[in-house]
């Protein structure tokens, strides 16, 4: 099965704590990431280990056994050392002893027994972060599909498949023809984002309890600048929002800097700026679709146009140069929070 989705939307997290409590009486969830690695050999041998860890029950005492042959091991290593100034050949038996692992010889099986219960239990491979691989994608499906076909196992990837249709031109026609043997099944995760935002502002800790009511008390607010105002959540429309939960829990946190300024001046209006904020972080952190691709050259019409709850009057230049750039100057900040109540009694 392909679970394919925006990048952090909390597929991972579907896999790793949803899909394995439903599935823990009956499977095994075994997730490895696919982020950096470079090589077939490498993934196999991951995936070996992680599936050793979960499922062999001699695995323990194997490792309690090498550890103490380890601290034990003064007589094989002044061995090795005697005969190796005999013979080179000869004192390498003693070093193949040492470095001689048996755990490595222990088959994976498609199927492993319950200890506990006595119950057998269907191991599920996730293979995490193809989209962020260096393995060639070819290549990874052939693998995958060894792990599927020939040895049995059930098997998902867990993937961004728009993001490797764009990263994939130059095998797209290979990727598609091997997607194409492997993948029986592909589901599309959008996760319920009213339901998702709730549990974020109720579960993560904020930096204080006043930040916390105050953003409970903006939770439609946030749930109308990260996913309202769309009629198609496909990628088809010429300009279209990106749903990065890690960015929208990030530009929260990184809002408090902003809002204890607010505060401290008797700013009333703080959730026109915590709109704003979240707009234009989002916009510029996660990237907007332009015609389906992923792009983070956003202009300030693009933002105004894709997040109607933004303005640039309620994010100070300042704000705005701390989102781009990383530079925050508290000194400037208050000047143009100054300046722009100064504006608005102005006007009245």
């Amino acid at each position: 099965m392909l679970l394919t989705g925006e990048w952090g939307s909390g597929k991972t997290w579907l896999i790793t704590e949803a899909l394995q409590k439903a599935l823990a009486d009956t499977h095994v969830i075994i997730r490895v990431s696919l982020f950096g690695m470079n090589s077939i050999g490498v993934l196999n041998e991951t995936l070996h280990r992680q599936w050793l860890y979960k499922c062999s029950p001699m695995l323990s005492k194997m490792d309690e056994r090498k550890k103490r042959l380890k601290e034990e091991g003064g007589l094989l290593d002044v061995l090795g050392s005697l005969l190796m100034d005999i013979s080179p050949a000869a004192g390498g038996v003693a070093s193949t002893v040492m470095s001689f692992d048996p755990i490595d010889y222990i088959p994976m099986e498609p199927e492993v027994k319950d200890l506990r219960s006595g119950q057998k239990k269907s191991v599920v491979l996730v293979f995490d972060d193809p989209d962020r691989t260096r393995l060639n994608l070819t290549d990874l499906l052939g693998c995958i599909n060894d792990y599927c076909e020939n040895q049995k196992f059930h098997t998902i990837i867990v993937t961004s498949e728009e993001f490797i249709k764009a990263t994939a031109q130059e095998d797209v026609l290979g990727y598609s023809t091997a997607k194409e043997k492997v993948i029986a099944y592909r589901v599309r995760y959008t996760p319920d984002y009213a339901e998702v935002i709730r549990s974020v502002l109720a579960e993560q800790l904020w930096q204080s309890e006043d930040y916390a009511a105050f953003l409970t008390e903006q939770e439609g607010r946030i749930l109308d600048v990260f996913a309202g105002g769309e009629e198609e959540p496909e990628e088809s429309a010429e300009l279209g929002k990106t749903h990065n939960l890690r960015s929208l829990i990030i530009a929260l946190k990184q809002f408090y800097r902003i809002y204890s300024h607010l505060v401290e001046n008797g700013t009333q209006n703080i959730g026109d700026y915590l709109a704003s904020f979240l707009a234009y972080t989002l916009a510029v952190k996660s990237g907007v679709l332009k015609n389906g691709m992923l792009s983070y050259q956003v202009t300030e019409e693009e933002i105004a146009r894709l997040y109607p709850q933004y303005s640039a009057e309620t994010l100070p230049p300042t704000a705005r140069k701390w989102i781009r750039y990383g530079y925050w100057d508290s000194n400037e900040f208050e000047s143009e929070l100054i300046s722009s109540k100064m504006k608005v009694l102005k006007e009245r």
